[in-house]
């Protein structure tokens, strides 16, 4: 007896089977990534076969031929050795006018001589004192560092009523305020260092007190 007749269903079903199971073998695996591998190639050739080569990359690849060639030619070579050793001197030469532009002279010499006045001016401001006294906090100061105010033009400058009381001394309307005092005054604020907060300034040490004489 042989084979027992299998349905179209179940000889389909059988043969599926059949390759499915062919497939999961080591070398079919194997010899289905080789031939992947080699399909891909197939196409990746073909794509660069027919892609057209653009105008850049063809003066590019000519301009490197260009100096290939130069370089290979000893009178080329000489040449551009030549014009290289003109084209540094030429910006050699660029450099040495920059060097002797009478402009930048001049605007050297005026930032010099606006360096020379600002130091002069600080050194003639601190020349005498701190000897002006801020009726706020109590300490002394340079003149440049003073300005005198009353309370009326605190008024007028919208400084509420209980900071102009805490800024003067009861007997005082008008007075001197250091620069540090008025940029907290100015903002309505009592000064950290004023009086009124039982600040007082530290004694001046007798080392320097040779620096006011």
């Amino acid at each position: 007896m042989g084979r027992p007749k299998l349905s179209p269903e179940e000889a389909l079903q059988r043969k599926r089977e059949s390759i499915r199971k062919s497939k999961q073998r080591p070398e079919a695996k194997e010899r289905h990534r080789e031939l992947e591998r080699i399909r891909r190639a197939k196409k990746r050739a073909e794509r660069e076969a027919t892609r057209p080569r653009s105008n850049k990359n063809d003066r590019r690849e000519k301009l490197r031929e260009a100096k290939r060639k130069a370089r290979a030619d000893p009178v080329k070579r000489a040449h551009e050795e030549l014009l290289r050793r003109k084209r540094r001197r030429r910006l050699a030469g660029l450099t040495d006018d920059v060097d002797k532009n009478p402009r930048l002279d001049t605007f050297a010499s005026s930032i010099e001589r606006l360096w020379d006045k600002t130091v002069s001016n600080y050194l003639m401001a601190i020349s005498d004192g701190p000897d002006q006294r801020c009726i706020c906090c109590d300490g002394l100061w340079f003149k440049e560092s003073i300005s005198s105010h009353s309370k009326l033009a605190f008024q007028d400058k919208k400084i509420s009523a209980d900071v102009i009381e805490r800024i003067f001394p009861s007997d005082i309307d008008e007075g001197q305020f250091c620069s540090t005092c008025m940029s907290c005054i100015l903002m309505d604020k009592v000064p950290p260092l004023a009086v009124s907060n039982r600040f007082k300034c530290p004694d001046q040490p007798t080392c320097l007190s040779a620096v006011n004489d």
